[in-house]
């Protein structure tokens, strides 16, 4: 059989399974609960009947499957009779629904007729869950084998060998030891690690780079919906966010640019670029447009990528063919993404292909037949976009365009902006231009590598053009301050000559003046004498970065607290989440006197109120260097350019503004706080909300120090987090970050109650300053005996969560939580310290855990493989604790530590969030995008 038809029948047996499992997960909730409705019973009767039909397709599938490989007939015959014995479970789960009850039971309302109609036993229920793992991970294993049989058989015959293979066995491998690891601790997350394991499989379709669309009989909303779900994978939080946020050209600026400059007595317009005659034109050089650090190379761009008459000469240029036009912007403060390679085809190609959706499914094979055979809407897993498949897609798309004679036109601002080899880079971006005949115009410093590649390219700089459109904007800023309109009334040549000087001193460096204006805006309005206001001028520096620390020194001490605090966390977040922190967070932290005491989140009709006061509080404290930006109705606070982010880390700098904002300010305290406060304020939200925005709490807490005031505060913090906040996370098994991750099931039933669960999330964010400091307000925690309680809680299921599945996370847990383990030297040295701790404190590894130890297999992770041999090592010592601080000594110095949590820092994860709105018609969820970064290492 080919590899689609091989995967069809795992996609039947998967689908099937994963129907099951829905109805299982509704079946233990009415039992838990005993609360129900005559509609929810409707709609249990209607899915079983669906799952029969699903039951019957899955078989079928099978057997064609079985006819195929006879080699493997035991499994699939297996396999037939699992589905068949679920089959039957679910025909006499449909009877017991339908049963009609007698005598008082016909009150159809009660929650009662809704419990004992769908009353399965616990012990059913949980064999049934059993089973179903059984028959995902085994169809997995079976489709993997095949493939891969089938892939060595070809490739044998043609004398070849591929990396195909070897891939196809690792997965073997890994998807048998999770298999394993399903009868220690079944859980329901398991699909994720079928539903990659297929997906790597359609890595061995030969999908050539001009094929055409890929067909599949399906109905057009299915189609619709895997053009749309593609479309979302390309997508990311940030996409457009710079281009908003990059400053409007000022009016009447740059508009020489496409204007045409004829010489006048043959002297050539200074202004003349070129520029629309580049891009009407059918010539082959890109279009580089270079200067200073904050000459508005960004604010050119924007101004083109948003101006008429880019497509109206363009289409001079397409003639007859259709024209696409794609942007983007590099932002180095941003978040990783936004100064990636990933993020940068992502965004070019979401825009390309929402103009063709057509197209997708020619330009993104893989992916598109991924989602058809899974039928998009009932799978959750949507796999991670590689620069190799990127690229693929990307010269798909051009080539599909060099063969209709469609146009592509490419602009890319911040090449010195990106996070990786601008070499490499470069030669990419003109490799696409060459080799596909695209329209290619980029912006950057003019450093030597662009310089370099871009000396045959026309081009233009900044600063030798843009000297009138400083003189219209300083002319006609300081004509709107009413103090400086007055002044130049009595004294018309002195301000004339001050605008002269203004244009001449800043050397085309737009951002400068920007300042400088602002600063003498301001001068005037406390002190209008001219005298006074040349003063200020005379004294501005010609460099930004000694501009902006004379902005600084210009904060009056009374002042200085509260700026600090400001940049301090703004910082704090940028180090974290790496993006721009919401404005209502920075006014609640900024506005908390002590972290320790309970604060109440406003509701969401008051955060437009509160912009205002904050933008003013930012221009009275940094002077406009933090600024407030809005972007789809959110509000965020960052830098008002490149250059103001950089000067602030310098050192020095840093040093001394840390310095203001007091010796035992810890910004992360005060974040914690109105994080526990807003968690606290969405108790309505759906239940994933809950488990990203606790993982990111107690990710964050990690980060706090373990001294004494620290474990007090971080205490009396995470310690308000809302009782209710963890009712659903506990009772659901099916939770990716529930305490029952890393633990077996019954390890739970020794922890009954509410600060130990607290403590469960704790140490599987390596949060060893909450847990230090926890233990040492609670009772002494019993090591099990014969004679404890079942209700005597003990350190073994705290140290089980904490070696998680041995520096990775265990491959059923959801990809936010596995990025969050990914190894990295300070990642693993944070865990194997919170595991030093807890076996300080008595804890011992458990049985079942020295079994996963000792049968663990390693990946190409040479630090994975030294945490494990770590933990091999000390399982087998007397003193496990000692042995545990020799190793740490031994292979993780403080230097190499210190070294990668530096690497790590700025990490680059969003997540979906709702934030909950009263309205007449009830409880509606208004979904909003906040920072939440779950990897602090190995980004793209």
């Amino acid at each position: 059989m080919d590899p689609i038809s091989i995967l069809s029948v795992a996609t039947a047996v998967v689908t099937f399974t994963d129907f099951s499992a829905k109805i299982i997960s509704r079946c233990r909730e009415i039992r838990n609960t005993g609360k129900g409705a005559p509609e929810e019973m409707e709609s249990l009767t209607a899915a079983a009947e669906d799952l029969l039909k699903a039951s019957s397709g899955a078989r079928e599938k099978l057997k064609d499957l079985r006819a195929s490989y006879p080699d493997h007939t035991d499994t699939l015959e297996r396999l037939t009779s699992e589905c068949a014995a679920t089959e039957k479970k679910m025909k006499d789960f449909s009877a017991r629904l339908n049963v009609p009850p007698r005598g008082f039971l016909k009150k159809y309302t009660s929650p009662l007729v809704v419990a004992v109609r769908s009353s399965w036993s616990k012990a059913e229920l949980e064999d049934w869950d059993r089973q179903l793992s059984r028959v995902r991970e085994q169809i997995t294993l079976v489709v993997l084998t095949c493939i891969w049989e089938d892939t060595k058989l070809a490739r044998e015959r043609a004398g070849q060998t591929d990396e195909g293979i070897q891939k196809i066995l690792e997965d073997i491998s890994r998807i048998g030891y999770d298999a394993e690891a399903v009868k220690i601790s079944p859980n329901r997350s398991e699909e994720k690690t079928s539903y990659e394991a297929l997906w790597e499989t359609t890595d061995l379709v030969d999908f050539q780079k001009d094929s055409g669309p890929l067909h599949f009989p399906q109905t057009p909303a299915i189609v619709s919906d895997v053009e749309a779900r593609i479309l979302q994978s390309l997508s990311f939080q940030e996409m457009s966010d710079r281009g908003d946020r990059i400053a409007t050209a000022y009016p009447t600026t740059f508009e020489w640019l496409f204007k045409e400059h004829l010489p006048v007595n043959g002297i050539k317009d200074p202004q003349h670029t070129g520029f629309s005659q580049w891009l009407r034109g059918q010539n082959r050089t890109v279009f580089w447009i270079c200067g200073k650090p904050a000459s508005g190379k960004s604010t050119l761009m924007k101004f083109i990528s948003r101006h008429d008459s880019l497509s109206q000469n363009l289409r001079t240029w397409a003639r007859r063919g259709r024209l696409h036009i794609a942007t983007f912007y590099f932002w180095g403060p941003g978040s990783t993404i936004q100064r990636s390679r990933n993020g940068l085809l992502r965004a070019l190609l979401h825009q390309l292909l929402s103009e063709r959706p057509e197209l997708i499914s020619a330009v993104a094979p893989r992916r598109h037949m991924f989602f058809s055979l899974l039928e998009v809407r009932q799978a959750s897993f949507n796999p991670e976009w590689s620069w190799t498949e990127l690229c693929e897609c990307f010269y798909r798309f051009a080539s599909y365009a060099r063969q209709t004679n469609t146009r592509v036109a490419l602009f890319i601002d911040g090449l010195d902006e990106y996070g990786g080899n601008t070499e490499e880079l470069t030669s990419f971006l003109l490799d696409l231009h060459r080799d596909f005949d695209l329209k290619l115009c980029v912006s950057s410093r003019p450093w030597n590598v662009f310089t370099d590649a871009f000396r045959q390219s026309a081009s233009l700089t900044m600063e030798r053009l843009t000297g009138p459109d400083i003189e219209i904007y300083v002319e006609q800023k300081l004509c709107k301050s009413p103090a400086i309109e007055d002044l130049r009334f009595v004294m018309p040549k002195e301000i004339d000559q001050l605008i002269s000087e203004i244009k001449t001193k800043a050397k085309g460096v737009f951002l400068w003046v920007v300042l400088v204006v602002e600063q003498l805006i301001q001068t005037s309005r406390e002190d209008p004498r001219f005298g006074s206001i040349r003063e200020v001028f005379d004294g501005l520096p010609d460099e930004l970065e000694t501009l902006y620390n004379r902005i600084l020194g210009q904060i009056g001490t009374e002042k200085q607290l509260i700026a600090s605090r400001l940049y301090q966390l703004v910082m704090e977040w940028k180090r974290t989440w790496n993006g721009q922190i919401p404005a209502i967070f920075l006014w609640l932290a900024i506005n908390i006197a002590d972290p320790t005491d309970r604060s109440v989140y406003p509701g969401l009709d008051m955060e437009e109120g509160m912009m205002k006061p904050l933008d003013r509080l930012l221009k009275g404290h940094t002077r406009g260097i933090l600024q407030v930006s809005e972007n789809n109705e959110e509000y965020t606070v960052d830098f008002l350019h490149r250059t103001a982010f950089e000067w602030l880390r310098m050192e020095r700098n840093w040093s001394q503004i840390r310095e203001q904002g007091g010796a035992n300010y810890q910004a992360m305290l005060y974040i914690l706080r109105v994080l526990v406060s807003h968690i606290c304020s969405v108790k309505e939200s759906p239940f994933h909300v809950f488990e990203h925005y606790l993982a990111r709490i107690f990710m964050l807490a990690s980060e706090i120090p373990d001294t004494l005031e620290g474990r007090s505060q971080l205490v009396h913090i995470i310690d308000d987090i809302d009782q209710r906040c963890f009712d659903n996370l506990v009772r659901d098994r099916n939770s990716h970050l529930t305490p029952t991750f890393g633990m077996e099931l019954k390890d739970l039933r020794d922890i009954p109650h509410f600060a130990v669960n607290i403590m469960t999330y704790a140490a599987a964010w390596s949060c060893c300053t909450y847990l230090h400091g926890k233990l040492d307000t609670m009772e002494p925690i019993k090591k099990r005996s014969f004679f404890s309680t079942p209700r005597q809680a003990t350190l073994e299921p705290l140290l089980n969560m904490a070696m998680g599945s041995f520096g990775n996370c265990p491959a059923k847990a959801s990809s936010s939580v596995r990025e969050s383990r990914r190894p990295s030297i300070w990642q693993t040295s944070k865990r194997l310290r919170t595991i030093h701790f807890l076996l300080q404190r008595g804890a011992k590894i458990s049985r079942s855990m020295s079994r996963r130890l000792g049968n663990v297999r390693f990946t190409n992770s040479t630090l994975e493989q030294t945490y494990v041999e770590i933990l091999q090592e000390v399982r087998s010592s007397r003193n496990m604790a000692n042995s545990l601080a020799k190793q740490l000594l031994k292979h993780f110095p403080a230097n190499l530590v210190a070294t990668s949590r530096s690497e790590d820092e700025y990490p680059d994860f969003f997540i979906r969030t709702y934030t909950v709105i009263q309205d007449s018609e009830g409880l509606n969820y208004r979904k909003r995008s906040l920072n939440l970064p779950f990897s602090t290492s190995f980004h793209s």
